[in-house]
C-alpha cells in the first residue's frame, strides 16, 4: 500500500499544492524514529499518526506545514528517547545522556510549535 497516494487530511491537501504536500509527507516520514515493531503495519500506523498530527495543527501554507512537521518529528524523537529511558533505567550514565536528549527534543518540539503559532499570528495580522 502506498501511503502517499491518498491524502490523509482534506484540509491539509486543500491548503498546500500537491508537490509541497508530497514533499512534506516524504520528509516527515523519513526523519521519524523507526516503529517499535518492525512490521509494515506498524510503519504505516506511525506514518498515519504523524501525518494526522501535522494536519491537526491546521497549517495553511508550506511554511506553517514545515513548522508543524518539525514539531511532530521532534516530539516523536522525544517519545522514542522516553522508550529508551525505560529500557535502560538501570544504567545511570545512559539515563543521564538520554534524559538530556529528551529535554533537547522536547524543547525543539516546543520551539517549532512556537514558530508555527507566531507564523500563524503574522499571517492573521496580514489578512
Amino acid at each position: 500500500m502506498d501511503t502517499y497516494s491518498q491524502p490523509h487530511s482534506p484540509d491539509l491537501l486543500l491548503a498546500l499544492p500537491a508537490r509541497a504536500y508530497y514533499q512534506l509527507i516524504h520528509s516527515l516520514t523519513a526523519v521519524l524514529p523507526p516503529p517499535v515493531n518492525d512490521t509494515q503495519e506498524a510503519l504505516l500506523a506511525r506514518n498515519d499518526a504523524a501525518i494526522d498530527a501535522v494536519a491537526a495543527m491546521l497549517p495553511t501554507n508550506a511554511n506553517e506545514a514545515g513548522f508543524a512537521a518539525q514539531c511532530v518529528a521532534a516530539r516523536a524523537q522525544a517519545d522514542d528517547v522516553l522508550r529508551l529511558l525505560r529500557k535502560h533505567e538501570g544504567d545511570i550514565n545512559v539515563v543521564m545522556r538520554l534524559n538530556a536528549q529528551y529535554v533537547a527534543m522536547m524543547r525543539a518540539s516546543q520551539g517549532a510549535h512556537g514558530h508555527l503559532l507566531r507564523a500563524r499570528a503574522v499571517r492573521h495580522k496580514r489578512e
